[in-house]
């Protein structure tokens, strides 16, 4: 294939070459006119939104056009020759996509499973040299009507056509305006399942997240690891201008999701219920301490404060102290969790629809939702939960016991399991002990239960443990209590792919935690860490909405982007 160097003429050429109205192969069926449209394709498998061909495609024919040999784009004679690929056309009324992809009227987004050196020379064939900023061009870069693509636009991420690994969300893109961890942790969700992600940062300092955790060498790692699989660009959103062209990036967007305060976009003009009208196949995920509604809405919030409104940290810690944080920054992650949830419930709805909605998730709910169904014990029985540190208010024994070398943490929900770690803990007759037969009677006696369970292991070493109650002893629920250090290399997640080695230019090689969700036909994949800020800025204001370098230069130079 002729290289991309060209690129930004090839799509033109293949753009006038559309309009020529020569594609092949309009077939007829049924009596319907048009039941099979003609999809032209350009490099990478994707269809010229330009072009004849005007039915939105998906992933599914972009493999089907290169299982069947839909050709490469090539140029002779100054011209770009096309295969076209024929789809049938959905024929229900009113036409909704089959699949999560977006709206027929932008480009399509590629898979990211691609490769990043095909992605790179596109993004490089889309600027021209020896341009500099000249007075009027922020004007024009404004002006150009929401959703069009201008005459120096290509393809994002253009590629040469071959067969690629589908995701699950292939063709999906989202523009996230999300920092510090809830937000970015819901994105990477989408992106690790295929989505493309294009990280809005503010261009001066950028993401908090940057700065918050530990750096190696001066490298934000934790900050690529929570936005691995993104693209980066920087646009200022509280600018008149950068909202202006956050408003033309939505037309080629699938879902826009933010973490802001309760009430910020619409503070803005930005409401995500008038931006779902004015896009009707737009998603808008909100994701904020405490929602877009109720009188709490624009309180501020941080995980802490999730974990103590939400009443998580009431039920946390041990008896005799205070009220405790959950390890790490639950609140935070459960709302990403519920906010990837619900953006996959919403692409999953618009497939049958053919609309989007506004999608809003709070951190106080999400973790009201985590209080092991007290609630509703307590509005039936009266009942209040008390802290119990590692133990359960259910079962015993059920806690983390110290061995020689480490900690251990064994489980006991069942008769049969209770009797095998009696006869394990060489106390058998503890199985037919009246004080602790049933689960009841051992919950009434779990001091003493402990206090038998905790002797033994005391004893042993936490390998000795494991031997004694692991599968291939007891089989009874347990496990050592693990640190990081040793996580990075247990065998059971290299097994699982969830230690996942990315080369870097500083460090050599970055480590980012897996895909959680092992899909068998569509699986997810990690394949490149978070984006350096503003990496992607002329991929996605050149490539994606056609502006001209000086444009762009302007944004800079006036501190939009």
């Amino acid at each position: 294939m002729a290289r991309a160097r060209h690129g930004l003429q090839r799509a033109q050429a293949a753009r006038s070459g559309d309009r020529s109205g020569q594609a092949p192969g309009r077939a007829r069926a049924r009596g319907h006119a048009r039941a099979h449209q003609p999809v032209p394709v350009l490099p990478g498998g994707r269809h010229d939104p330009g072009g004849g061909g005007r039915e939105r495609q998906g992933p599914h024919a972009r493999l089907e056009a290169a299982a069947e040999g839909a050709g490469e784009a090539r140029l002779a004679h100054g011209r770009a020759e096309r295969r076209v690929h024929h789809r049938a056309v959905d024929r229900a009324e009113p036409p909704v996509d089959r699949d999560l992809g977006g709206d027929p009227r932008r480009d399509e987004a590629p898979d990211p499973a691609a490769p990043e050196a095909a992605r790179a020379g596109a993004r490089r064939s889309g600027r021209r040299a020896g341009h500099a900023a000249r007075p009027g061009d922020l004007g024009r870069a404004l002006r150009r009507p929401p959703g069009v693509r201008g005459p120096g636009g290509i393809a994002l991420g253009a590629q040469e056509l071959r067969p690629l690994p589908v995701t699950a969300l292939a063709g999906v893109r989202v523009l996230d305006l999300t920092r510090f961890l809830a937000g970015p942790f819901c994105t990477a969700i989408l992106a690790d399942l295929g989505a493309e992600v294009i990280k809005v940062e503010a261009p001066r300092g950028g993401d908090e997240g940057r700065y918050g955790y530990p750096s190696a060498d001066g490298v934000p790692v934790a900050f690529l690891a929570l936005n691995r699989n993104k693209k980066g660009i920087t646009l200022d959103v509280r600018h008149d201008e950068g909202r202006q062209l956050l408003r033309r990036l939505l037309a080629h967007v699938d879902v826009l999701a933010e973490n802001f305060a309760g009430g910020t976009l619409a503070s803005w003009g930005l409401a995500p219920d008038d931006l779902c009208r004015e896009h009707p196949r737009l998603i808008v995920a909100s994701l904020s301490g405490f929602g877009q509604t109720g009188p709490w809405s624009s309180r501020p919030s941080y995980d802490i404060v999730a974990q103590a409104a939400g009443g998580f940290m009431s039920i946390t810690g041990f008896p005799d102290t205070p009220p405790t944080r959950g390890g790490g920054s639950l609140g935070d992650f459960v709302a990403g969790l519920y906010g990837a949830i619900g953006i996959l419930a919403a692409l999953a709805a618009r497939s049958r629809t053919g609309t989007g909605q506004a999608v809003d998730v709070s951190s106080q709910d999400a973790m009201f939702s985590l209080l092991d169904n007290w609630p509703t014990i307590h509005a039936a029985t009266g009942r209040r939960p008390g802290r119990v540190g590692n133990r359960h208010l259910a079962t015993a024994p059920y806690d983390a016991y110290r061995a020689r070398d480490g900690w251990v943490v064994i489980a006991v929900a069942t008769n049969r399991i209770f009797r095998r770690l009696a006869t394990a803990i060489g106390r058998p007759e503890l199985g037919e002990d009246p004080r602790f037969r049933g689960a009841a009677a051992r919950l009434e006696h779990s001091a003493e239960v402990n206090d038998l369970v905790g002797h033994w292991v005391a004893g042993q070493s936490v390998a000795e443990v494991m031997d004694a109650l692991g599968p291939e002893g007891a089989h009874v629920p347990c496990a050592p209590v693990y640190g990081v250090d040793q996580l990075v290399a247990h065998p059971q997640l290299l097994a699982r792919d969830m230690l996942v080695r990315l080369p870097h230019p500083k460090l050599g090689e970055l480590l980012i935690p897996g895909v959680v969700p092992k899909l068998s036909g569509t699986p997810g994949t990690v394949h490149r860490p978070g984006p350096d800020l503003g990496e992607h800025n002329t991929e996605v204001y050149e490539g994606l909405l056609g502006l001209e370098p000086p444009q762009v230069d302007a944004l800079r130079t006036a501190g939009v982007i």
